[in-house]
């Protein structure tokens, strides 16, 4: 009974709480500052309304808009939710949804236990510290589903030209879309893609859906694939070696949006540039302000990547690996280009400050006032954009010469 009760503990705390929440639950869309959109399936919630607290040593969540409250079986439970189910949730309404959910935590808990548990097989593991394991399941591989669509010829074309974004581009980043349902497709790995539905008027947090490999895995940051794909077109069908390999030994600028549509206005404003479209410029969308800790994951599977490669012991922390991590580190240039607004500049000025921690190279894109991101920017001055990004690359060359 005690070693149950101490893994209720941890299950309830807050730290297992808030990393459960961040990388694992569907219905996470992002935080700004300590508020997060609601978790509440029947709430469309635009503004950022839920945040967290602890009363008699159990986290919860609370939203102050719709005035719903989960404990962390109740998010668990959320995420166990069939089609129908859910559908009965978000018809149920704001108080009859959150009724529902506590309902069915309920009536289902040892399920959602033994759920919990899978997430993390060590039981004495420290809430501070513990990391999920993944638990048993199928990984899709999507990568005949893309084929498909590109043998159907179901190219983006259409939507991303009204977003500043060329056939060429398009086809060479393979962005795909449903036109029926108003739905585009963008790969990130050959085991994840979103969609992105383009209604008019859709919600913020309605307008994306993920499927695959979880959110805050590396290896989904978009545009990772991307950097032969000017030449070549191979977007997707890399090894992840490969590709790890390819940003630890190319002496490249790498700029970091927060989306996949400013990524592409990246290689959009560089596509005519023959010195800019020589592969040593790329771009990388990292999925929003709230996940800059995917560019330290990247990096740390990177320095994992170099470390096995020359032998060293994961435990090594001799003068002399320390030297090879701040050497590699030091042969990454990266330009932030977040977007401009307060979540845009607080995240560009924390992972300015993580990155030359590691010793990195790190550049600023500026952006005027007048425009909120970079495909605003490529939509009303292309050439502008252009030439802040030769200007920045000239930087980066003359900074490579001086070495």
């Amino acid at each position: 009974m005690e070693k149950k009760n101490e893994k209720n503990a941890f299950f309830e705390s807050s730290a297992f709480m808030d990393n459960y929440i961040t990388t694992r639950s569907r219905f996470f869309n992002g935080r700004e500052k300590r508020m997060m959109h609601c978790l509440n399936p029947a709430h469309t919630d635009d503004n950022p309304s839920m945040s967290f607290y602890e009363k008699n040593g159990k986290a919860k969540v609370h939203c102050f808009s719709c005035g719903c409250s989960f404990d962390i079986y109740n998010v668990a439970a959320l995420d166990l939710l069939t089609k129908k189910e859910l559908k009965d949730v978000e018809d149920a309404g704001l108080t009859g949804a959150q009724q529902k959910i506590k309902e069915y935590t309920k009536n289902n808990f040892k399920k959602i236990y033994k759920y919990l548990e899978a997430l993390n097989t060590d039981p004495n593991v420290k809430a501070e510290t513990f990391k999920f394991v993944e638990a048993k399941k199928e990984v899709k591989d999507y990568t005949s589903y893309y084929k498909k669509l590109e043998e159907e010829g179901s190219y983006a074309i259409d939507y991303m030209a009204s977003r500043g974004i060329s056939e060429k581009v398009v086809r060479n980043a393979k962005i795909f879309s449903n036109k029926a349902k108003k739905l585009i497709i963008i790969p990130q790995s050959p085991t994840h893609y979103s969609v992105r539905n383009i209604t008019p008027g859709i919600p913020k947090s309605k307008r994306y859906v993920h499927y695959g490999t979880g959110l805050y895995d590396p290896s989904n940051i978009f545009g990772e694939g991307i950097l032969e794909a000017k030449h070549s077109g191979n977007l997707l069908f890399d090894n992840e070696n490969d590709i790890v390999e390819r940003l630890t030994y190319s002496q490249m600028l790498i700029v970091l949006s927060e989306g996949e549509i400013n990524t592409l206005s990246i290689f959009e404003a560089i596509k005519d540039d023959n010195d800019l479209n020589k592969g040593q410029i790329t771009g990388l969308g990292i999925g929003g302000a709230t996940k800059i800790r995917l560019v330290i994951d990247l990096l740390t599977k990177i320095w994992k990547f170099v470390k096995n490669k020359y032998g060293f012991k994961d435990d090594d922390k001799s003068e002399a690996v320390q030297k090879e991590f701040y050497k590699l580190m030091s042969n990454f240039h990266f330009c932030i280009a977040f977007d401009n607004d307060e979540a845009g500049r607080a995240a560009t000025f924390e992972l300015t400050n993580l990155l030359n921690h590691f010793g990195c190279n790190v550049y600023s894109l500026y952006i005027p006032s007048s425009y909120n991101d970079t495909n605003d920017y490529l939509l009303a001055d292309k050439k502008s954009l252009a030439l802040r990004l030769r200007t920045l690359y000239m930087s980066f060359v003359k900074k490579e010469e001086t070495k």
